[in-house]
Formats: C-alpha cells, structure tokens, sequence
C-alpha cells in the first residue's frame, strides 16, 4: 500500500530455531521436517480505503510471489494459516510493532504430490455483477 514496503522477511536455517517454531506453528510437522522456514512480518499500521488492513494484503502479496519463485527453483512450500502470532514472534525476537502476515517451511519436496481438484471458471467467475 502506497509502496510503504513496511515489511521484513525472516529466513530461517538455524535448526534449533526451526524446532522452536514447530509448537508455534500449531505442532505442524512440516515445519521440523524442513531445511528452512520463511516469516513475513510488517509494521503497516493503515487500513487502504477498501477496509482492509495493509499490513496483511502487503505481507500476503510478498509471500505469494515468494512462494511462487521457490516452486520455480524446485523448492517445495506449504502456506501456514495455522500458527501463533505471538509464538513466531517470541521466537524469532519480533518486536511487538510487527504483525507476522505469513509463515512457510520450504525444502526441496520428497515426493510430488497432485494438484488438488480445482473449481471451474463457471463456478467461481462472475460477469458483470456477483452471481451466487
């Protein structure tokens, strides 16, 4: 939101910080099975005219496109909803002016694993107004 770039990204390799976030990362197992983990955080305290916070459209656009690089490389990742805010923060020593938007554990896969099934465009596009 108007190019503030209020954000930090924490890359994470250190293998006894890495099992510090599995209980914070809701006792995922992804995360300890992981070479590196990746948390973003920002500071942006505005909300843009369309009522939503910055801080979280800002941080999740940053992650996306990360995570969209890391699939290019050949690394695997896997988007965390489920964690606690305050743990990754302990942590990683976030101050408490941070929100962290956003957490990954990225490696290089064991497996491939199928794309899930996805809606067709009919159900999820509408024209011209909303069409339930």
């Amino acid at each position: 939101a108007r190019n503030t770039q209020a954000w930090k990204f924490i890359m994470v390799t250190d293998p006894a910080t890495i099992q510090k976030l599995v209980p914070a990362c809701c006792g995922q197992s992804s995360v300890a099975q992981a070479p590196a983990f990746l948390a973003v955080c920002t500071n942006e305290p505005s909300t843009m005219a369309c009522g939503q916070p910055a801080r979280t459209i800002d941080g999740s656009i940053a992650m996306s496109f990360m995570i969209l690089e890391a699939e290019e490389l050949g690394l695997g990742t896997c988007w965390l909803g489920a964690f606690y805010n305050d743990q990754v923060k302990s942590a990683l020593s976030i101050p408490e002016e941070y929100d962290v938007v956003a957490v990954t554990p990225i490696g290089y896969p064991a497996e491939e694993i199928p794309a899930r099934p996805r809606k067709g465009a009919g159900e999820v596009i509408s024209w011209e107004k909303f069409q339930g």
